[in-house]
């Protein structure tokens, strides 16, 4: 059996983390797992918040559901679709800049969601634990604002990563 069958045959989701750092060097690698990751038309409308401030993972974890691992998990960050990217490159390039249409925002969530996910990937290969934070959508406009995401840049997803301090066992899937 490959190492990549196995790996999704035993992932799951892990909510405990030890209160220890990730490793030397393996922040970088994740950064570079995402920065590789496959983006429409090469792009890359997404960004990546890495959010430190413990007072501010307090304040976001209040506004997506009270999810505790917000809080003590080594590194969390905030995996932003990002328009505002585009914006920047136009006005760039001497071009002006108008009313953005919902396929760019469906381009950068798939963006966002696919860095997002070669992070966790990346993560979990190394040995950490790693788990979504899909409840930052139920405080995004309070999330956004709190971090001073300017327009154009909104939260898809929070992710976890750090230390773990569970084994869970893989939760179920409906059959193919």
């Amino acid at each position: 059996m490959s190492d990549l069958l196995a790996y999704y045959q035993r992932r799951a989701s892990v909510r405990k983390f030890k209160p220890e750092p990730l490793r030397e060097g393996d922040l970088e690698k994740l950064l570079l797992a995402a920065q590789r990751a496959p983006t429409d038309a090469t792009a890359q409308l997404y960004s990546l918040l890495r959010i430190t401030d413990p007072a501010l993972r307090r304040e976001i974890s209040s506004r997506s559901g009270h999810n505790p691992h917000i809080e003590s998990c080594a590194e969390f960050f905030l995996v932003l679709a990002d328009v505002h990217r585009l914006r920047r490159l136009v006005e760039h390039r001497g071009g002006r800049f108008g009313h953005w249409p919902r396929t760019a925002a469906h381009f950068a969530i798939a963006d966002a969601v696919l860095a997002g996910s070669a992070l966790a990937t990346m993560a979990e290969n190394l040995g950490y634990g790693i788990v979504w934070i899909g409840g930052v959508l139920n405080g995004i406009r309070e999330i956004s604002t709190l971090c001073g995401l300017p327009e154009g840049v909104f939260p898809v997803a929070g992710l976890c990563v750090g230390v773990p301090d569970e084994a869970p066992a893989p939760r179920p899937r409906l059959s193919r």
